[in-house]
């Protein structure tokens, strides 16, 4: 993890001494925030623009009345409702793939369905946008990394001491 904005012997510091644990624990989740934010960590996202209402409506269609011929892809809400492996979106550059996963993301009917898959357990979700056309960040592996965990342990700071044991 990259030192950012918190001095890591202050956090030592406290740790050591054994008091104030709530001040350690948020200076501790400030500390991991701060090495896992970019400052790009979401330019991609907010830079795609916002589909028509009814543009990709058809993926949360159902396939069951429709022939291969008509519709060549699997079952999506299917695969969101079920453990189905890796649900493969490609195209030309500049077709709509970002637009589409941006709208799958922000959709109502994405959180229905995954939750259903959950089972009952607590659903956490996060999410990147790949740009190869953007900084190291915003198209690396280590910024994906950096981008949802930033996004989980956000929702779950509680999982903060778990995910950096050692740090």
């Amino acid at each position: 993890m990259h030192k950012k904005s918190l001095d890591a012997s202050k956090i030592k510091l406290l740790a050591d001494k054994g008091k104030n644990t709530v001040k350690r624990d948020r200076m501790v989740n400030e500390f991991v925030f701060a090495s896992l934010r970019f400052p790009t960590i979401r330019h991609r996202e907010e830079a795609i623009c916002a589909a028509h209402q009814r543009t990709f409506s058809w993926i949360f269609g159902s396939c069951q009345q429709e022939t291969a011929n008509t519709r060549p892809w699997s079952n999506f809400v299917e695969w969101l409702s079920e453990d189905g492996g890796i649900y493969w979106i490609n195209g030309k550059a500049g077709s709509g793939k970002s637009t589409l996963m941006k709208y799958i993301w922000n959709h109502w009917n994405t959180l229905k369905h995954l939750q259903s898959w959950a089972s009952g357990t607590k659903l956490q979700a996060a999410c990147f946008y790949l740009f190869n056309g953007g900084n190291e960040d915003q198209r690396s592996h280590t910024g994906l990394l950096r981008s949802l965990l930033h996004g989980i342990l956000s929702q779950r700071t509680d999982l903060i001491r778990q995910v950096f044991q050692e740090e």
